[in-house]
């Protein structure tokens, strides 16, 4: 079991928090692609201004990975994953607008896209 550090955006770590969001995307690449069922995240809140994060702050918030999806595409992605367990608030198109925004279109091409499922820790819960 291996513990990872991953950054969310402030308004995603708020339903995070309150158990509305249970699955974060990325592009399945670099640490992404070494993520197992079991292994451990801690959250650590990421301020974004301008496409850049200008302040990053640890939180309290653990969960552990209870499954792993991988999707050579967005739109593959979103036939098999929930959105509202991806981004609860964002209707289609604003997701895909917020998504593009972070992953280009050739690098989603060039690495899909995996779906980090997880269950927040009991000692996260307030």
């Amino acid at each position: 079991m291996t513990t990872y550090e991953i950054g969310i955006k402030s308004s995603l770590l708020r339903l995070i928090e309150e158990e509305k969001k249970t699955v974060e995307i990325r592009l399945n690449r670099d640490k992404f692609q070494r993520f197992l069922p079991g292994d451990r995240l801690m959250f650590r809140e990421d301020l974004w201004e301008n496409g850049k994060i200008i302040k990053s702050s640890a939180t309290n918030l653990r969960a552990t990975i209870t499954k792993i999806d991988h999707f050579a595409s967005l739109k593959a992605m979103l036939k098999k994953v929930s959105l509202s367990l991806i981004s609860p608030k964002e209707t289609p198109e604003e997701f895909i607008s917020t998504t593009l925004q972070f992953y280009p279109f050739e690098n989603q091409q060039q690495s899909g896209f995996v779906a980090i499922h997880f269950k927040l820790d009991s000692s996260s819960l307030k």
